[in-house]
């Protein structure tokens, strides 16, 4: 069953004891609601999307951001139906110490750096093409009609978030920090 934005927000403002809205809005608990979808989506990456990015002759580092916009963080990477191998920095000196100056007719491995950074190792003497598979950054919500994009399973995780942050603007200090305190307990154990 989809998650409705609405029916969501209808259920925090009932939690906190404003089901009229009077202390919260609508508009303002969708706006939090979209940033705790965000978080959660960060946390347990269930909702990825997949792109192709074009790579070019003799080079090994790519900006994200501008060519994958929805993009919060990289986990695969495919080559001609070849998975790439993921790494660090440091872990790609360990295949080759020259790995900057390093050439070959196929990738062997990726490494993110933050968010707006990819390495891919070796270069190639060509331009090419890979896959890209990353979490995805699930933007704001645009409306009460619109569905949650994360799954139903982390919905309720979106709701208590949303629900912290509620109780600390009404200054329900005691009922957060209880709340807060379960959520992470349970993020920890990965539980919904």
């Amino acid at each position: 069953m989809a998650n409705i934005a609405g029916v969501v927000i209808t259920k925090v403002l009932q939690r906190v004891r404003d089901p009229q809205g009077s202390a919260h809005t609508r508009t303002f608990v969708l706006k939090i609601l979209s940033h705790a979808q965000r978080v959660v989506n960060a946390i347990f990456g269930e909702v990825k999307i997949t792109d192709t990015f074009n790579t070019e002759a003799d080079r090994i580092a790519y900006p994200v951001r501008p060519t994958l916009d929805k993009t919060l963080r990289v986990v695969s990477v495919t080559q001609d139906g070849s998975e790439l191998a993921t790494e660090t920095l440091e872990g790609l000196r360990g295949f080759d110490p020259s790995w900057p100056r390093t050439r070959a007719d196929k990738m062997l491995a990726f490494a993110p750096v933050g968010r707006d950074l990819l390495f891919l190792y070796p270069a190639l003497p060509r331009t090419s093409s890979v896959q890209i598979t990353s979490i995805k950054d699930t933007g704001i919500i645009v409306g009460e009609a619109s569905e949650l994009e994360i799954p139903d399973n982390r919905a309720k995780i979106a709701l208590d978030f949303t629900e912290v942050v509620l109780l600390l603007r009404q200054r329900d200090l005691d009922e957060a920090e209880a709340l807060l305190k379960e959520l992470t307990e349970r993020i920890q154990k990965r539980q919904v």
